[in-house]
């Protein structure tokens, strides 16, 4: 169970779109950043409240059909965490922060494209299990 979630509709831009941008001009991976990350700041601003770190992120993707690799789709967590992180509800977005993403898709839906973000809390408890884990994985 989610602590907050929100949803962005319409589709992120895929990594292939950013890429092709990229090729087409030196700055478009700056517009197309910058835009996305706005549009994720004002829609989580106005629906979330700043999340206690650590946290978990699920993301739940839903596109409008199958078309696309599931790496290309998530590649729109980068400007979903920047947005967070723009809008305050994260204080940035390192490791100590986010300890976790995990990515779910559903369905597609043709008519209604989007992504549904959940920020779970990590209870003290919680958290000194994923640090030993983290820590075993070092080794």
């Amino acid at each position: 169970m989610a602590d907050q979630s929100f949803t962005i509709p319409g589709q992120l831009p895929t990594l292939n779109a950013v890429l092709a941008a990229t090729k087409r001009h030196w700055s478009a991976y700056a517009t197309v950043k910058k835009s996305e990350t706005n549009k994720v700041h004002w829609i989580a601003k106005g629906q979330l409240k700043p999340a206690t770190p650590p946290v978990h992120l699920v993301f739940h993707w839903t596109t409008k059909d199958r078309r696309m690799d599931l790496d290309n789709v998530s590649h729109g967590q980068k400007y979903v965490i920047d947005g967070l992180v723009h809008a305050a509800i994260l204080p940035d977005d390192t490791r100590k922060t986010v300890i976790s993403i995990l990515h779910k898709f559903t369905p597609p839906d043709s008519k209604s494209p989007r992504v549904t973000i959940e920020i779970n809390e990590i209870d003290e408890e919680e958290q000194d299990k994923a640090g030993t884990l983290e820590k075993s994985q070092q080794l």
